[in-house]
C-alpha cells in the first residue's frame, strides 16, 4: 500500500509531521525507513532544519558537511590545522542542498561545538576555516534556503562579501535580522542579495547609537524594505529614534502589506504615518509593548486611509480601566480604532477596523 501513494500526497503528510515540532525527528526517522520512495520524500525535510531537529550530536551534522569538500580543499584544512577525523565517505545523498533553514546563531553554537569537540575551541583562525568551509559547501551544493537568521557580526563572521553565497539566500522569503549594531555593509548586503522576502522581522539598538549612526541605518533599513518584491509581513522591534524613513518606505509594499507590527518603537518626531496609510490591504496593525509619543497629528493619515478589513491591537502596559490612553499617549488612535467598529454595515465593506483589542 505504501508503494500505492503518490509522492504530492507523501510530501503532504511528511511536511504535517515537520511542522509538530514535538517528536518530529524521530518520527520522520521512521517514516524515512520504510522504503526508498518514502525515504525520498522525509530525508529532506528531516534535513532542512538539521542544527535545531536533527538527534545526530552537531558535531556529526558539521562532519557530514565538510565530507562535501573534495580531497584538494580536505588537504589545506589539514595543512591549516583544522582537525579532519571524523569525515565520511561519499555521502549517498546531497544533504547540504535540503537546508533551508540558516539560523546564525544555531550554526554558530554547532561549530563552537564542533570545535570543543576536537580540542581547538580556542583558536580563533581554525574556527573562521570551518566557518569558511561551511559557506562554501553550501554555495557548491546549491543550497536554496527559504528562512535566514542572521545578526549584524553574521556577514563578518562568514567571510560573505568575499564568497557566492548570495546564490544560497536570493530566495529567502522569511528573514529575521537582529541589528546589534550598525553595519551598514551587512544591511546593503541583505539588500542586495535577497529581494523576495514576504515576512521581514527586524530587532535593533541592542547597543546605543549616535544620531548619525541611527539615522544612516534606518535609511538602511528602509532600502531593504523598498527592494523586497511583495512584501506581506513586518515586525519592528527596539526601534528608538528614526522610525519615520521606515514607516515612509512601506508605501513601496502598498498593495501586497497585510500586517505591521510594532514593538519598542519610539515614534517622537515621526511625522505623519502617511506610508503606513497607503498599505490599504492591511489586515493586522499592532502597536505593541513599550510604544510611545503617537500623536494624533502622526496618526492622522491612517483615520483618513481606505483599509478594507483592519483588525487593531493596541498594548496599554498599564491599567486600561483607570488610563485609557497611558503608554502610547495617543487617545485619538483608540477612538478612531473603536468608532470603526461602530460603523454600520456598508461602510465596514468599505472602510472597516473588524476588531480592537486593548491589552
Amino acid at each position: 500500500m505504501t508503494r500505492l501513494l503518490p509522492p504530492e500526497i507523501l510530501n503532504l503528510v511528511f511536511k504535517e509531521i515537520h511542522d509538530e515540532r514535538e517528536g518530529r525527528f524521530s518520527n520522520l526517522s521512521s517514516c524515512a525507513r520504510v522504503n526508498r520512495i518514502w525515504c525520498t520524500s522525509a530525508i529532506p525535510l528531516l534535513w532542512s532544519d538539521p542544527f535545531e531537529t536533527h538527534g545526530s550530536s552537531r558535531e556529526s551534522i558539521i562532519n557530514l558537511y565538510l565530507a562535501f569538500l573534495n580531497t584538494d580543499e580536505l588537504r589545506e584544512l589539514r595543512n591549516n590545522g583544522v582537525p579532519i577525523f571524523d569525515i565520511p565517505n561519499h555521502p549517498i545523498l546531497n544533504y547540504p542542498s535540503f537546508l533551508k533553514t540558516f539560523n546564525h546563531q544555531m550554526i554558530n553554537n554547532a561549530i563552537y561545538s564542533w570545535c570543543e569537540c576536537y580540542g581547538v575551541i580556542d583558536d580563533d583562525i581554525i574556527l573562521k576555516y570551518v566557518r569558511d568551509a561551511f559557506i562554501k559547501v553550501l554555495c557548491k551544493c546549491d543550497t536554496t534556503l527559504r528562512t535566514l537568521f542572521c545578526s549584524t557580526e553574521f556577514v563578518v563572521e562568514y567571510n560573505l562579501l568575499q564568497s557566492n553565497f548570495h546564490s544560497v539566500i536570493t530566495s529567502v522569503n522569511k528573514m529575521y535580522i537582529d541589528l546589534k549594531y550598525i553595519d551598514l555593509k551587512f544591511l546593503s548586503y541583505l539588500s542586495q542579495a535577497c529581494q523576495h522576502v514576504n515576512y521581514l522581522e527586524i530587532y535593533l539598538g541592542l547597543f546605543p547609537r549616535t544620531s548619525q549612526d541611527a539615522k544612516v541605518e534606518a535609511d538602511n533599513l528602509a532600502t531593504l524594505i523598498r527592494y523586497q518584491v511583495q512584501l506581506q509581513r513586518i515586525h519592528i522591534y527596539r526601534c528608538y529614534q528614526y522610525v519615520h524613513p521606515i514607516i515612509d518606505a512601506l508605501q513601496h509594499q502598498s498593495g501586497s502589506l497585510k500586517e505591521v507590527v510594532f514593538h519598542q518603537v519610539n515614534f517622537q518626531d515621526c511625522g505623519p504615518l502617511q506610508g503606513l496609510a497607503t498599505c490599504k490591504y492591511l489586515e493586522h496593525l499592532e502597536i505593541g509593548e513599550g510604544c510611545q509619543n503617537l500623536t494624533e497629528e502622526m496618526c492622522r493619515p491612517l483615520f483618513d486611509a481606505p483599509f478594507v478589513d483592519l483588525h487593531v491591537v493596541l498594548y496599554n502596559g498599564i491599567n486600561y480601566s483607570t488610563d485609557p490612553f497611558n503608554f502610547f499617549h495617543c487617545k485619538e488612535l483608540v477612538e478612531w480604532a473603536e468608532k470603526q467598529c461602530g460603523t454600520n454595515k456598508r461602510t465596514i465593506k468599505q472602510h472597516r477596523v473588524s476588531h480592537i483589542l486593548i491589552i
